[in-house]
């Protein structure tokens, strides 16, 4: 290989040695070029027609996908302004390489669609042989195939560049990719497509997390941006990590997954406040941090929490009251009545009890009226009512039966 010759007639070379002669062209293109080719030996160069996907099976797949779509959906209406100036088409697939969504240029998008780059036709390695969909999904980075680069001589005037999008436990959910003709994919192309990619996968991390959620980086103006450091920390371990965590610990996910949070971040990570914050590691290394709960354990928790209730409200209700008894009852030891209130109870319910009303079910506004007056009634009512029953009861109102 000489260096005066074109990266065309360079291709063709490799083509030659590869699909003639039957010898390794990697002196010739890109390493992963070569590899990709290889892998795809078991597929017909010829290529051949590839039909879509039923569309009740597509809209199946997309519904399994509903969460990569929208999280992408920011990054596909970003990118189609640069394709749509380009001539070009920003495409979303899945991990399988099943193409899920396709927005671009009008100009290109009926080319697009003859050479099978359209929702519900799949472009892994295995269908297609070496494409940008496929062999970055394959390779597991972001790259590019141009021209006679793919596997197939029919895709010879595509460009293509692609990069693949990550959970946090280092899983491949699906790519991005933007195609158009060989000369409109270029390095700068690859560089969007990738800086995108990274950002849908910072989405997907934030939407999933169910922990602590560590938001870190050596400058603490980039925390809350996605070039941010993220780490989810459950029952005290790693629970994920995004590719920007890994970069500046220089780890990869099979070293820093399941790690205890306390041996690697050391032991102040669980005093860090919601707000910004410097946390020294075991090193002596320090980074600014900001530790939150994620949206989902607070959800969780909350849910718990009415549970309890609710079940602390059954069980009342099935225990047998007497007006009489009640009756003997004056607001003082109704209190203490309500502060022995079992322990499972959440700290405001018990607080609510101790203003006055010693059913925990009860509402604010009904605990308000119990220490007024009306408590002699309420303790006597079944404690399992509605919400609306407990509002529009007022003193002197016949208990309903």
């Amino acid at each position: 290989m000489t260096d005066s010759q074109s990266p065309s007639s360079q291709v063709e070379q490799a083509r030659e040695l590869f699909f003639v002669q039957g010898r390794d062209p990697e002196p010739w293109i890109a390493p992963h070029i070569s590899r990709s080719w290889r892998r795809s030996l078991p597929v017909d160069p010829r290529g051949g027609e590839c039909e879509p996907m039923a569309v009740a099976l597509l809209r199946e797949r997309r519904e399994q996908a509903m969460r990569l779509l929208d999280c992408a959906q920011p990054e596909l209406d970003g990118l189609a302004e640069h394709a749509t100036g380009n001539g070009c088409v920003v495409v979303l697939s899945d991990a399988s390489g099943l193409i899920l969504d396709e927005i671009g240029s009008p100009d290109f998008l009926p080319k697009a669609e003859r050479l099978a780059l359209r929702p519900g036709a799949g472009w892994s390695e295995h269908q297609r042989g070496t494409n940008a969909i496929g062999t970055a999904l394959a390779e597991r980075q972001a790259l590019m195939v141009l021209g006679g680069e793919h596997y197939l001589a029919q895709n010879g005037t595509l460009g293509c560049a692609a990069a693949p999008i990550f959970t946090g436990r280092g899983e491949v959910a699906g790519a991005l990719d933007i195609s158009g003709e060989t000369v409109r994919v270029n390095s700068h192309a690859l560089g969007l497509v990738r800086m995108a990619a990274q950002q849908v996968g910072h989405r997907m991390m934030l939407s999933e997390a169910s922990g602590h959620l560590l938001r870190f980086h050596p400058r603490p103006s980039l925390i809350g941006t996605a070039r941010e450091g993220l780490m989810v920390i459950a029952d005290g371990r790693i629970a994920a990590a995004n590719h920007v965590a890994l970069e500046l610990f220089g780890h990869s996910w099979q070293e820093l997954l399941d790690l205890d949070a306390a041996t690697f971040l050391g032991r102040d990570w669980a005093r860090m406040e919601r707000r910004r914050s410097l946390l020294t590691l075991p090193g002596g290394r320090q980074i600014a941090t900001v530790l939150e709960r994620s949206a989902r354990l607070i959800f969780w928790s909350r849910r718990n929490s009415t549970l309890c209730r609710s079940s602390s409200a059954r069980i009342s209700s099935n225990r047998p009251s007497s007006r009489a008894a009640s009756a003997r009852l004056t607001p003082l030891s109704a209190r203490r009545m309500a502060a022995c209130c079992s322990s499972t109870r959440s700290p405001r319910c018990r607080w609510r009890c101790r203003r006055g009303c010693c059913a925990c079910s009860r509402s604010a506004r009904c605990a308000r009226w119990a220490a007024a007056r009306a408590w002699r009634w309420i303790s006597t009512w079944p404690a399992p009512r509605t919400a609306t029953c407990r509002r529009w009861w007022r003193p002197g109102v016949s208990a309903p039966t």
